[in-house]
């Protein structure tokens, strides 16, 4: 029987959980950005004035810009931790 070779460069089971805990990251990031946007449009319901309008603009733009930064990092960080269980050469048995 021939060998393909895919199971030379990755392993399935590393492979799916890695994809299990990116798409676990990137569901929590969406449902933070979502109360963060929600939160800002309540706050903008509460504005009486053009004044008041800015700085909640500002703060809601300078907080999602952090947040943004902070989200990159972990994504990054978990593609990082990942990959090295899911490149690493399969173990074959004795």
């Amino acid at each position: 029987m021939a060998n393909t070779g895919h199971k030379d460069l990755f392993s399935i089971g590393p492979l799916a959980l890695l994809s299990a805990a990116y798409q676990q990251k990137i569901l929590q990031i969406t449902q933070a950005n979502t109360q963060a946007a929600f939160d800002y449009a309540a706050s903008l319901g509460r504005c009486r004035s053009p004044e008041q309008f800015v700085a909640l603009t500002q703060d809601y733009t300078r907080r999602q810009i952090e947040n943004f930064e902070r989200q990159s990092r972990e994504l990054m960080q978990l593609v990082q931790d990942g990959k090295e269980h899911v490149t690493a050469p399969p173990v074959q048995p004795e």
